[in-house]
């Protein structure tokens, strides 16, 4: 047992030692040699294993509960001699742990323990002995009670408790077993924390990677109709995926993992929300002798905002442009912050050109980090009144997605990734081998009619809730300070200070945090001076200052 408690600086692993699948010394040799006393020399060698005809079937759906995820802050499995899939004996060990309350770093409280907590076995007669525990409440769990419930329900199914010790249940069946697969499927409206998860609009590409008894390999296996596309999101938080395998396993096989290939439609894809949104003061109309072509400018200051806010000492969130770079405009939020959704049969989608630190809208200059496209002449024509760059509150924070198009190796050429968990091979090394499953495990006489079920709902980016941060960027005029006694006792000198306020910026008006207002002297407030030491008070309840907190 490891514990690791990402609390310091660990020792790094040469990569080409960690990423090392096999060494290359032959299986078999007709002769042998040491030359000069101490180099290994062989003769006639016969390396690596044959191609396997693979049949693999991929799919995508939009989430459907319940379904099996490695969810975070939450690690649930079962083993028999020391393996969680296609070991046998008489003995098996369920160890829970997870993130909530710890006694000398070990869990004893789950705060992440909602699901359905599944262990996949057989008796030597084929019979089914695994369960599935539900426990659908967020509220914390002691491991002990998880634990002491999962063991009554596998003695219903004829186990017998060997010992509960901290955070291992030992279980017994008398005639033996075989574990197939173990883990935790999720409720659909348990995901509430940061996931892995693949992204929507998506190609991607699983594969296979059979290991020999010492761990040897000849890598990634696919074919064709291991290629899927997910789903569009439609409300939904992320694609469900399901490989199918139909071939038989290879007689060398004792244990497999699931591969998958990088996202092959975008290389970048980033979902965020603007800090403001403008155009530039170049005349659009064309019938102008003096226009230039005009431009839309959509500020990201707030990704730095964020970083700030989460105290990163790097970016966790970050921008830079890249030629091919492309924006998407999802939806709006008005000065409320109230979602305003598009027409869906209209898309707001536009080249980057670039990015720039200054421009000059309208109505002042500004200074920041904007995405700069070409002004959408005609989209914004068509719906101006829910989609502008006019510089107006209600049209300053859009739902946006930036990307960026991959450029796609072949099949052939297409390099895998290990993850997630490997599996174990049924009747290894005989003509009766199968795969071993997640939701279903694969016939050995029917492997295509009965294939193996795996979800690899893991995918290559997180999915996360982000809060993030939006600032308004008020400029505005004030007019003449106008000097004068002050009417109270002590007959002061004071200065008004008047604003031009914008329509959304006035009483009364708009805003459920606050208004801005112009600011007088009166008897109850006489403290405006010209005087540098005096200032606008903030957060006021009453209209005599300039910002009124509700």
């Amino acid at each position: 047992t490891f514990n690791f408690y990402n609390d310091s600086v660990y020792n790094l692993i040469d990569v080409i030692d960690m990423s090392q699948l096999q060494d290359w010394v032959p299986q078999k040799a007709n002769a042998a040699e040491l030359a000069n006393g101490n180099v290994l020399l062989y003769a006639g060698i016969t390396e690596g294993y044959d191609k396997t005809k693979m049949n693999l079937v991929s799919s995508s759906q939009r989430e459907l509960p319940p379904y099996f995820f490695d969810k975070c802050g939450l690690l649930f499995f079962a083993q028999c001699n020391g393996n969680d899939s296609g070991s046998s004996g008489t003995t098996m060990q369920v160890r829970v742990y997870g993130t909530g309350t710890t006694v000398d770093g070990i869990p004893t409280v789950l705060n992440n323990p909602s699901g359905i907590y599944v262990i996949n076995a057989i008796d030597s007669f084929d019979n089914n002995i695994g369960i599935e525990y539900s426990y659908s409440s967020d509220t914390p769990l002691a491991v002990s009670d998880l634990l002491f419930s999962v063991s009554s329900a596998l003695v219903s199914k004829g186990w017998d408790e060997v010992s509960l010790v901290g955070n291992i249940l030992t279980m017994s069946f008398t005639g033996g077993f075989t574990l197939y697969s173990s883990g935790v499927k999720l409720y659909g409206s348990t995901i509430n924390n940061t996931v892995f998860a693949n992204s929507w609009d998506s190609g991607y590409q699983y594969a296979i990677q059979y290991f020999d008894s010492v761990g040897r390999t000849i890598g990634a296996q696919t074919s064709d109709l291991a290629s899927f596309n997910t789903p569009s999101s439609n409300g939904y938080k992320y694609p469900t995926t399901l490989l199918q395998i139909k071939n038989k396993p290879p007689l060398e096989a004792v244990y497999y993992q699931i591969l998958r290939s990088n996202n092959t439609t975008y290389n970048k894809r980033l979902f965020w929300i603007s800090n403001a949104a403008y155009r530039s003061v170049t005349s659009l109309n064309p019938f102008d002798s003096g226009n230039i072509e005009g431009f839309a400018y959509i500020s990201v200051d707030n990704i730095n905002l964020y970083n700030e806010q989460i105290s990163s000492t790097s970016s966790v969130v970050s921008y830079a442009f890249v030629p091919g770079d492309r924006i998407r405009f999802i939806k709006r939020f008005d000065s409320e912050n109230n979602a305003v959704p598009f027409d869906t049969t209209t898309v707001y989608d536009y080249e980057v050109l670039g990015t720039i630190s200054s421009i000059t809208t309208p109505n002042s200059n500004k200074t920041g980090n904007f995405i700069k496209i070409k002004y959408p002449q005609e989209d914004v024509d068509a719906n101006i009144l829910n989609f502008n760059f006019d510089g107006d509150l209600n049209f300053m924070h859009y739902e946006i997605f930036l990307y960026n198009y991959s450029n796609n190796a072949s099949g052939t050429q297409r390099v895998f990734y290990e993850f997630g968990k490997c599996f174990g091979i049924g009747n290894p090394g005989t003509l009766n081998a199968y795969h071993i499953g997640l939701e279903q495990t694969q016939s050995a006489t029917n492997p295509e009619g009965v294939p193996a079920y795996i979800t690899c709902t893991n995918g290559d980016l997180f999915y996360r809730n982000r809060n993030v941060v939006s600032t308004y960027d008020y400029i505005y005029s004030a007019g003449n300070q106008d000097v004068k006694t002050a009417n109270n006792v002590d007959g002061g000198w004071v200065a008004i200070l008047d604003l031009s306020l914008k329509p959304y910026q006035n009483p009364l008006g708009t805003s459920t945090n606050f208004e801005l207002h112009n600011q007088v002297a009166s008897e109850a407030n006489p403290t405006l001076s010209i005087d540098p030491t005096f200032y606008p008070t903030l957060y006021a309840d009453t209209f005599e200052y300039l910002f009124w907190k509700y």
